[in-house]
C-alpha cells in the first residue's frame, strides 16, 4: 500500500512539473515533408532531420497549436502547474531538513523528496523524540 501511494504521489508531482513541449518523431516521405514544411511555424519546430533513402526521419518540437489530436476539437491540454510542483518540492525540503545534522540519527548520506539514506539503522526510540514535524 505504501508503494502504491508513493507511485501515485510521485506521478502526480511529476505530471504537474513536466515540460509541456514534447518532441515527436515521424517518418515522412520526401513529398509529404515538402508539403508539411510549408505550414506556418513548421521549420522552427524541426529539431532534427535525417534522410532515410526515400524518406525523412523528422524530430519535431511542436508548440501546442501544431499538435494534431482527434479529441477536444484538435485541442490538447497537459494540466501543468509549476506552482504545485514547486510547493511540493519546498515542503519536502522543509520536512527533510529535520533529518540533516540531527545528532540522534545515524549519518545521513542522501535525501530526496521521499527518501533518506543513512549509514546505520534508525533508533528504536518513539518517533516523537526525534521527529519535529509530523503529518
Amino acid at each position: 500500500m505504501n508503494l502504491t501511494a508513493k507511485l501515485l504521489l510521485n506521478s502526480l508531482y511529476g505530471r504537474f512539473g513536466m515540460d509541456d513541449e514534447f518532441i515527436f518523431t515521424e517518418i515522412m516521405s520526401k513529398k509529404d515533408f515538402q508539403s508539411w514544411e510549408k505550414q506556418e511555424g513548421a521549420v522552427e519546430a524541426i529539431v532534427d532531420l535525417i534522410e532515410l533513402g526515400k524518406k525523412y526521419l523528422v524530430q519535431i518540437k511542436s508548440p501546442v497549436q501544431l499538435l494534431k489530436t482527434t479529441l477536444d476539437n484538435a485541442k490538447e491540454t497537459h494540466n501543468v502547474n509549476i506552482a504545485i510542483a514547486s510547493a511540493v518540492t519546498a515542503y519536502a525540503r522543509i520536512h527533510m531538513s529535520q533529518f540533516k545534522n540531527n545528532p540522534l540519527l545515524p549519518n545521513l548520506y542522501y535525501t530526496d523528496t521521499d527518501s533518506l539514506y543513512f549509514d546505520g539503522p534508525l533508533p528504536s526510540a518513539p518517533r516523537k523524540q526525534w521527529l519535529v514535524i509530523q503529518f
